[in-house]
């Protein structure tokens, strides 16, 4: 039985059978094939967004602990303290949705004002198409410094490279060109390939699309690092806080229900008034006085043009000492392979204190700042005036 292109990843059979694969041809889709084959692209859709969105200000022990204790307000006959604690509980979760969902619809129109096109051959004719609305089977002509917007087969190449640094780490640009390779050729060595993100540094080419958004090893990745949240210490902290809330108030009332069942008090009252202390225990206002804390902090950082996506990312910005990271360095000096240079907040800016090559250790503030101290040296014997 003769393997089918199917049997296959799209960088292994000629160059016929990946056209043929993809439905398409060397002169392109048309304008109708790609409008029918865009409508099925699983795309995450806004709203699924803000429901997320929605939902992770809800997923907080504290918020849960004052929803408990509200119902409990309510069954217990105080309506008035229920309502003040519902009243509460959603005035900081909305506030804190309200505020995310303006970050993100802020970066959403910064990257909707960046258009980025390619040109693709559409009805026999070459026109303009921006990346997202690329589709399999579309032939990309790829021109030096266009992004290539899905992963795909080399169909032609004329010097062609393309820097493939955000994929694979390699900081020197991949030369491309048409061919064959073995099924289990590794990612950095498919030279007849090309991948979303990557971008042309030099040359021209021919591209057919075989697979777009989530299906490309570009988007596997982001797939792969959005599907588990990680959280920040502040919200580590505040989970713990929560956690210790409740183990202390069950603990609580549970002894408090069990020293009243042992002192002979009526069970239905024992029952009500441990609750009620339940009630009593639980902090309403400590989410309304973080998530108002952590927005003005949002406000000011705005105001010097810094976009918070996440209210609680806040907390973990202050609590840096230490900022390490690349910079420019001049000619004549060149640096050893690996140095790094550190830099130590002071006062909100950013200073530089020393520059220590080939050291990948983290250094505290203290030991950064002390290397910017002018070292005292012991005075030196002066030597006699000959005579």
């Amino acid at each position: 039985m003769t393997p089918t292109p199917a049997d296959h990843p799209f960088w292994v059979p000629p160059e016929d059978d990946v056209l043929a694969a993809a439905g398409t041809t060397p002169l392109g889709l048309t304008t109708e094939q790609a409008r029918s084959r865009s409508v099925g692209r699983r795309e995450d859709s806004a709203a699924a967004n803000q429901w997320r969105l929605l939902w992770r200000q809800f997923n907080n022990p504290i918020i849960l602990l004052l929803l408990v204790a509200a119902i409990l307000s309510i069954v217990l006959g105080d309506l008035v303290d229920g309502l003040i604690i519902v009243i509460i509980t959603l005035t900081s979760a909305l506030l804190g949705y309200r505020q995310e969902s303006g970050a993100v619809r802020t970066v959403d129109d910064l990257l909707g004002a960046v258009r980025v096109q390619v040109e693709v051959r559409r009805d026999g004719a070459v026109v303009p198409v921006l990346i997202d609305d690329v589709v399999v089977g579309d032939v990309v002509e790829l021109h030096a410094g266009d992004v290539v917007p899905g992963d795909g087969r080399i169909l032609s190449a004329d010097s062609l490279m393309v820097d493939e640094s955000a994929l694979t780490g390699e900081s020197f640009p991949v030369e491309k060109q048409p061919g064959r390779l073995p099924d289990d050729a590794p990612l950095g060595t498919r030279t007849n390939s090309a991948w979303r993100g990557t971008h042309v540094a030099s040359g021209t080419g021919v591209l057919v699309i075989a697979s777009v958004g989530s299906d490309t090893e570009l988007g596997r990745v982001g797939t792969h690092l959005g599907a588990g949240h990680v959280p920040t210490a502040f919200e580590l902290g505040l989970r713990r806080f929560g956690f210790l809330l409740m183990r202390a108030t069950a603990l609580l009332v549970a002894g408090i229900f069990v020293a009243n069942v042992v002192l002979d008090r009526p069970l239905i009252e024992s029952l009500l008034f441990s609750l009620a202390l339940a009630v009593g225990l639980t902090p309403q206002l400590l989410p309304a006085i973080v998530t108002v804390t952590l927005a003005h902090g949002a406000r000011v950082m705005a105001a010097r043009r810094v976009i918070v996506k996440r209210l609680d990312a806040i907390e973990d910005i202050g609590a840096i000492d230490v900022l390490s990271a690349p910079t420019r360095r001049e000619p004549s000096r060149p640096a050893r392979y690996g140095s790094t240079p550190r830099s130590t907040l002071r006062a909100g800016l950013p200073t530089l204190c020393a520059i220590s090559p080939g050291s990948t250790r983290r250094h505290s503030a203290r030991s950064a700042t002390r290397s910017t101290r002018p070292s005292r040296q012991p005075p030196t014997a002066r030597s006699p005036p000959s005579t």
